[in-house]
């Protein structure tokens, strides 16, 4: 699992959030 306190993987893997409104 990736590290989540890592800033530079949380940048290379961003979490797949759906914004509220979005289509889909």
């Amino acid at each position: 699992m990736p590290d989540q306190n890592n800033p530079t993987d949380a940048n290379l893997n961003p979490p797949q959030v759906t914004p509220p409104g979005e289509p889909g």
